[in-house]
């Protein structure tokens, strides 16, 4: 295809608005709306090169592959990997568990899947909490080129001619699924391909040249001016409260449309669209695309709070800054030759790439195993885990860089690794329940409770008692009792090591090991129970003893089952009335 400027324009009205909409700019409620022309460009671009190849007999499904991976993969790597070591030094076990949960799904592809079925809500508040939220839209594209590229080989093959047919009722169809989805599952609209497939499928039709060629310029000024017109339209009245996608996605998708396909001929916006800033933002838009979320978000966690108006601003600067870099060093380097690499039949480079993938998979189940201790705690100190991470994506990340021009078998081989090293970094997390051995033992005792090496263990006291600081010796008395349930339980640690320091003893008592004597509660209540005690010869007076219920066996409860007889020092709680309850219900049904 013949390189536009325009595009590249077009690509920085597409991504300037999702930046500012999750930088939370006023003005750009429906940013979001970005994507969707992203997926209309990528439908226009990758359509017509298979088409190109399709009409020179020379399709490939391992070229456009290469040329995929060539284009997303680096920058894609890079990005995974910088998040995940950001994300060891900054984020609690169970967020760093859900980052590795999300960094494999983002390295396979399926992440809007992911997020779907976690019930992320894209437009709520709290999704700026997940720094691979963004991967949802890359994964919605890389499933679509998944097949794509052979329906569109066998649709050629058998009937050219009827393609554009092919191409509309398919998505046609999508439109409709994804605008009766909406309305049933709104997740699901906005996370699966089926429902988006139409707005890549657009960009096909356009590509296939199936609409006729706006040959006057009247018709291709109108056709730009109402492109933009529609996409501005979408990205300062929309909201997250906007249905969508479904119909109201046609807004950002069409306007992108006609925007393309005016922009074949000259026009105004094909003009407006060539000037030198649009299309320096438009070559960096992937680049952008995946750092400026990651920055934002991992900026609002390290200070535990909103970005102000001024944090905001410059991340985005520095969002621009990084993007830049990696477009230069990370992505060119790995663009394609102008001369066409050709197919081999089975060849060594074949056999090194299929080795290398064998050996990564076997390398995934064995480093993961090891570095998780069978998936249970890491093996290695805080900081050697932090500096193996780092050090192994600062190798990959140098490796592509000085490889100016990999070959097809490195470019699969390195690829593989990649996926074989981001699903490694992101299993152990996983496996080791978030690394949580970062932390000092006493923050760790925060995080998870089922592993917390607490002093205080009740089920494996005798009589219920646990001694801290200080042993007693015969007829002393402790300092202090700590008594209570887990709650209490949490403070015997720090108390623990104070009573050590001061040369205390204190003792830690559970609840339910603590009883009040029969005889005191008759001695306390004995005036009621001398009144009751006159209505015992009355025959219409049943009398309940609920001393019988409460005080089994001469001593009175008040913990049962883990829950507290009394709501205060003398009334029954809902679990004390539930427990005497029943007693009374069959003195009243007895004869």
């Amino acid at each position: 295809m013949i390189y536009r400027k325009d595009i590249d324009g077009l690509r920085s009205l597409a991504i300037l608005p999702v930046v500012f909409y999750h930088a939370k700019t006023p003005w750009f409620a429906g940013g979001f709306v970005g994507v969707d022309i992203f997926f209309v460009i990528s439908g226009f671009l990758i359509s017509g090169l298979l088409l190109d190849d399709l009409r020179n007999k020379r399709f490939s499904v391992i070229s456009f592959y290469e040329r995929r991976f060539r284009r997303i993969l680096p920058a894609f790597f890079v990005v995974i990997g910088t998040v995940i070591v950001l994300s060891v030094l900054m984020l609690f076990p169970d967020d760093l568990l859900n980052l590795s949960r999300s960094a494999i799904a983002a390295t396979f592809f399926y992440a809007n899947l992911y997020f779907q079925n976690q019930s992320v809500v894209y437009f709520a508040p709290a999704v700026d909490a997940n720094p691979l939220l963004h991967t949802w839209s890359l994964s919605i594209e890389e499933q679509f080129y998944a097949i794509f590229p052979l329906l569109l080989y066998v649709a050629w093959s058998f009937s050219p001619k009827r393609l554009m047919l092919i191409l509309f009722i398919g998505a046609l169809l999508s439109l409709g699924y994804g605008e009766w989805l909406l309305g049933y599952s709104p997740d699901k609209a906005f996370y699966f391909l089926s429902s988006r497939a139409w707005e890549l499928l657009l960009g096909a039709m356009l590509a296939l040249g199936g609409i006729p060629e706006i040959k006057n310029s009247a018709g291709r000024e109108s056709a730009g001016l109402v492109g933009l017109f529609l996409i501005g339209w979408a990205v300062f009245m929309f909201s997250p409260e906007t249905p969508f996608p479904g119909i109201h996605a046609l807004a950002p998708a069409l306007g992108a449309a006609l925007l393309i396909h005016s922009g074949s001929g000259s026009s105004l916006s094909r003009y407006l669209l060539e000037r030198e800033p649009l299309v320096s933002i438009g070559k960096i838009s992937y680049s952008l695309y995946l750092w400026h979320w990651p920055l934002l978000t991992l900026a609002k966690i390290w200070q535990d709070r909103p970005l102000s108006v001024t944090q905001s601003v410059l991340i985005v600067a520095l969002s621009f800054i990084v993007a830049a870099l990696s477009w230069r060093y990370i992505e060119q380097p790995f663009r394609l030759n102008k001369e066409r690499i050709a197919l081999a039949g089975p060849s060594r480079a074949k056999v090194f790439a299929l080795s290398a993938l064998a050996s990564a998979a076997t390398l995934i189940v064995a480093l993961t195993i090891y570095l998780s201790h069978g998936l249970q705690v890491r093996p290695v100190s805080d900081t050697q885990s932090v500096l193996i991470v780092a050090l192994f994506f600062i190798l990959a990340a140098l490796s592509w860089r000085y490889i100016e021009q990999p070959s097809r078998a490195e470019i699969f081989s390195l690829s593989a690794l990649a996926s074989a090293a981001t699903l490694i970094v992101s299993l152990a997390i996983y496996g080791s329940h978030g690394w949580p051995s970062r932390y000092p033992m006493e923050v760790r005792m925060i995080f998870d409770s089922t592993r917390w090496n607490q002093p205080c263990k009740f089920s494996e006291e005798k009589d219920g008692i646990c001694f801290l600081g200080k042993p007693l010796k015969a007829g002393e008395t402790p300092k202090a009792v700590l008594w209570g349930d887990s709650h209490a339980n949490t403070l015997s640690p720090g108390l623990g090591e104070i009573a050590s320091r001061e040369n205390w003893s204190l003792n830690g008592r559970n609840p339910a090991d603590i009883t009040y004597p029969y005889d005191a509660y008759l001695h306390q209540n004995k005036l009621i129970l001398d009144l009751f005690d006159e209505f015992d010869s009355s025959p219409q007076v049943v009398r309940v003893h609920i001393g019988q219920i409460l005080c089994p066996e001469g001593s009175c409860r008040f913990y049962l089952n883990g829950q507290s007889l009394y709501r205060d020092s003398n009334h029954l709680s809902l679990a004390g009335s539930r427990l005497v309850a029943p007693l009374i219900a069959a003195a009243i049904d007895s004869p």
